[in-house]
């Protein structure tokens, strides 16, 4: 009954130890989430990398940003809305997207690279534009 009350209670204390690791995690999605954009504008826009991680770090940052101000309310103390599941939830949810973005990508990178070869390929013998 101990373990219910301490994820499910709406009243929350003030825990350092929970807070300290829930930011430091939500702090390193967002990084990283930053980190991955970055890395995807430097690439080509044809290139499929960019393809297949287009919306993942706006999906992360969105996520995080909302666990970031939920902490907020939970370092404040407001009653109802900073319970620890919550935070659970939003974590397990950044855990679910990152993972399934890694899936996808070991699925459909290869297939995508022979694709874009192919296109390549086709394309080397086409007329190019005219000059004016």
């Amino acid at each position: 009954m101990k373990a219910f009350n301490y994820f499910f209670d709406f009243y929350p204390a003030q825990d350092n130890f929970f807070l300290l690791i829930t930011a430091g995690f939500f702090l390193l999605a967002f990084i990283s989430s930053i980190i991955v954009k970055k890395q995807i504008k430097k690439h080509n826009r044809k290139d499929p990398v960019n393809k297949l991680f287009k919306k993942f770090p706006g999906k992360l940052q969105y996520i995080t940003i909302v666990g970031l101000i939920m902490l907020s309310f939970r370092y404040l103390g407001i009653p109802y809305i900073t319970p620890r599941s919550l935070f659970i939830l939003i974590a397990l949810f950044v855990i679910y997207i990152s993972v399934k973005e890694f899936f996808k990508y070991q699925k459909t990178l290869p297939q995508e690279i022979e694709k874009t070869v192919k296109q390549t390929e086709k394309n080397k013998y086409l007329p190019g534009k005219k000059r004016k």
